[in-house]
Order: structure tokens, then sequence, then C-alpha cells
């Protein structure tokens, strides 16, 4: 028994390494890291009883299965590491979603190998686990990449990276469910070969972000956004002042419903006549990069007409004046500075 719980442990275990060290500029803190692996591990309990409805069949393996399972996964990063400080580039989707996936692989992992023995947990240790984590891969670096997007754009984004995941998970589950040698040899030889590649074609696209940990060790620093006092309330996105009636951060144009009354004895700041929201038309305070009713962006990159042309400081690519994100590499322009 001792060994084929080993057995079924190990390659989650393993697969999480791998991928650990994939993040080479600054590596998440292990406790982040172990609690979203035992948090994708419990989302196995609500995803069981979602998908018993479903008599067993193709529908429940090639449909139910893979929509439920990667949206229980998703929700795991999104609801909890996700709005950290420590989630600070886009690798660390990849990272936390692979955390996320393995956990719950290894649970699911532990009943089959119980119960098919030691063939069973041989063929799933090189197929369904890392499986798990290459599904993962898809929805987890959408959520590294929209940390750092306008929240407008996050719809696109996520949808996107979620229904990768649950397409590829679909053929994979659809390749097996037949029972069939050839199902088998398709999937070893193609389809996890094929995760593995979009894995790494994956990363080395995060590593490739402006919002990297390696640019700011090549002299480029994401410039800190105003922090306010101790007795005010503080947006969780980004740590700035939130405004008393605010519904939007408007720094980062997170949403800070809820938490945006300042504490008895706490006065609102003047800031004079402040300026229109072109898009909602309502007054809000002066050098706001979001709107605090609305959520929209305010204007974009200003220069000065002895400066010559305006260029990213990432990419060099030459920019409008008024544009809010590099079109050729998607930064920031008003975050990224040169020191």
């Amino acid at each position: 028994m001792i060994p084929l719980l080993v057995l079924a442990i190990a390659p989650g275990i393993f697969v999480l390494w791998y991928f650990y060290h994939r993040d080479r500029y600054e590596p998440e803190p292990l406790t982040w890291v172990v609690k979203v692996f035992i948090y994708g591990a419990l989302a196995t309990v609500p995803a069981v009883l979602l998908e018993l409805p479903f008599p067993e069949g193709f529908l429940s393996t090639v449909v139910a299965a893979p929509v439920i399972e990667e949206s229980m996964k998703f929700l795991v990063v999104y609801l909890t590491v996700f709005r950290d400080r420590e989630f600070d580039e886009p690798v660390d989707g990849i990272v936390y979603a692979v955390a996320a996936a393995l956990g719950f692989a290894t649970v699911e992992n532990i009943f089959y190998v119980m119960g098919g023995g030691f063939e069973t947990g041989v063929l799933r240790a090189f197929l369904s686990v890392p499986g798990h984590a290459l599904f993962a891969v898809f929805w987890g670096y959408a959520l590294g990449v929209a940390k750092f997007r306008p929240r407008s754009e996050w719809p696109v984004l996520l949808g996107g990276g979620i229904a990768g995941g649950i397409l590829m998970h679909a053929a994979f589950n659809g390749l097996l469910f037949f029972g069939n040698i050839a199902g088998l040899v398709v999937v070893g030889i193609f389809v996890v070969p094929f995760g593995w590649w979009m894995a790494h074609r994956n990363i080395i696209r995060a590593e490739n972000h402006p919002a990297c940990a390696k640019f700011s060790k090549k002299g480029m620093s994401i410039e800190p956004l105003p922090q306010s006092p101790p007795s005010q309330k503080t947006c969780p996105e980004c740590g700035s002042a939130v405004r008393s009636g605010a519904r939007f951060c408007n720094q980062c144009g997170v949403e800070v419903r809820g938490m945006n009354e300042h504490p008895a004895g706490v006065q609102e700041t003047n800031d004079g006549p402040g300026q229109s929201c072109p898009g909602c038309g309502k007054n809000i305070p002066e050098g706001s990069r979001y709107c605090i009713h609305c959520g929209s962006g305010q204007e974009g990159l200003k220069g000065h007409p002895d400066d010559g042309p305006l260029t990213c400081p990432v990419c060099g690519e030459e920019v409008t004046e008024g544009t809010w994100f590099c079109t050729g590499c998607g930064i920031d322009l008003q975050k990224a500075v040169k020191k």
C-alpha cells in the first residue's frame, strides 16, 4: 500500500518542482505555492459534487469533467493568490496554476492508483498527472498577463485561456475515453508533447513580458504607485489610497466597492477642481489614471515638443502621444520608467 501511495503522490510533487524552478528571476514563496497546492486538492470536493448529476459516459468525461475541473482550478488561483502582492509577474500565473492543478491531480491520482495498481500508477505518472499541469498553463499564462492589463481586457484574455485549457483537457479525455491502444498512443506521442511545447512557449513569453522581474535587473523598474496613510483604506491591488465613495481605484482601475469608506475621524482630501472623465463625464481627482466612477482609463503617455518622437522604454517602438499601452510589447507606458 505504501509503495502505491508514493507512486500516486510523487509525480505531482516532481512536476510542481520542475515548474517552480522555471520561475528563474523571482521565485514565489513556497508557503504560497504549498497553500495553492492544498487549495487545489480541496477543490476536488466541489468538482466531484458538480459532476455527480452527469451519468458516466462520453458527456461526463469529455464535456462536464474538463469544464468543471478547469473552472475549479482557475477559481482556486483567481480567488486567492491572484489578489496578493506576491503575484507580481506574468510567470507567476503559470506557477500557481500548475500548483492548483497538481494539488487536484494528486488527490485524483491517489484514488485511481490505489484502485488500479502499479501499471495504472506508472501510466498516469507520464500522462494524466502532467496533463493536468499542462492544461492549467493555458489559463495560468492568461492570468499572469491579465494582471498587468486593463480590467476591460480581462474577459477576452481569461476567457481565451480557460477555453484553451478546457479544449486541451477535452481532447485528452476524448482520446482515452474509448480505451483503445490508438487513443493512448496519440495522447502519448502527440497530445502530451504538444502540451509541453505550449507550456515552454508560454513560459518564454511570460519571461519576455515587460512586467517580468528580469527587466528590473536590466535597469527597468516599475514605478510604485502612491501609498496612502495607515489610517485610510487602501486598494487591495496596488496599495494606493481609496477615496470615499469611489467604485474604482484611480491608480490601477481595480474595483474597490465595499471598502471605500474611510474610518471615523479621517477626512477626505480636497483635490481641487479635478478633471472630467471622457468615459462617463463625471469629475475625478486631478492626475487620475482611471475613473473612480466607471473605471475607464484616462489620458495616456505625454511628451514634450523638444524631446522628439515618443518611444517605448522596453521595445523602442514609436508611440503616439496619448497612448496608454505600447502597441509593440503591450507595456503600460505610464508605469515603465528608465532609471
